[in-house]
């Protein structure tokens, strides 16, 4: 049995799509450093209780709308680090988007 393909777009739109964008925004630029690789941004956050449910609150809604999407999260005694990983084959906009939306400075 073959796994249909996962689609590779965000199924938000309008003002959800632009409320979504706006919280990862204000979340991406409390960032203390970003790695970003060919299909992975690797941030590190200051261990902050509302930053960190934030962040948990963001990465659950992701899953609902942008299934190409994996993330973790890793709690430590100083800091939070986040990985997003997506595909090679993840279209051009949607990456431009993302590395906009999470993985340059701000």
């Amino acid at each position: 049995m073959t796994t249909p393909p996962q689609p590779s777009a965000c199924t938000l739109e309008g003002p959800e799509l632009l409320a979504r964008m706006n919280a990862w925004q204000q979340v991406a630029s409390r960032a203390i450093s970003r790695r970003v690789e060919a299909t992975r941004i690797i941030a590190t956050y200051p261990n902050d209780a509302q930053l960190l449910e934030q962040l948990r609150e963001l990465i659950v809604a992701e899953a609902a709308c942008c299934s190409f999407l994996e993330f973790s999260l890793d709690e430590r005694p100083d800091s939070v680090v986040t990985e997003l990983r997506f595909h090679h084959e993840t279209p051009g906009p949607m990456r431009t988007l993302i590395l906009d939306l999470i993985g340059e400075s701000q």
